[in-house]
């Protein structure tokens, strides 16, 4: 079994790229991560049997999972505030209603499943 190493910058992929990028890895290869003094990150991996890692589909993976953090970072914000409003949206003010109603019949149009909550009841 053949071991490959590469040498990437530390500038250009973060400790969690990376080991997100090996993990995506380990069903197919034993992997072992290194910094060096200089500033890079020593990757080496040997195949497990039946299988081939070329060194170019590791480094998608990396370029792929460096663009994922940046988007998840970029869109923090905006993924707070729809989850915000998702939960908020389901909050029933029950001060002021009345007791516990029987069970909603079905409805007879299959579309009034589509229908929210707050459309049918002010």
């Amino acid at each position: 079994m053949d071991t490959v190493t590469l040498q990437l910058d530390q500038q250009l992929y973060s400790k969690e790229v990376l080991l997100k990028t090996a993990y995506s890895f380990t069903d197919r290869v034993y992997l072992h991560l290194v910094q060096d003094g200089n500033g890079r990150w020593l990757v080496s991996w040997t195949c497990k049997e039946g299988c081939e890692l070329r060194p170019e589909a590791f480094e998608n993976e990396l370029i792929a999972q460096e663009l994922r953090s940046g988007l998840l970072e970029k869109t923090a914000e905006v993924r707070k505030l729809i989850l915000a409003r998702a939960f908020a949206s389901t909050v029933v003010d029950t001060a002021g209603a009345p007791e516990a109603a029987a069970p909603a019949e079905a409805p007879d149009d299959p579309q009034d499943i589509l229908k929210g909550w707050f459309d049918g009841h002010d």
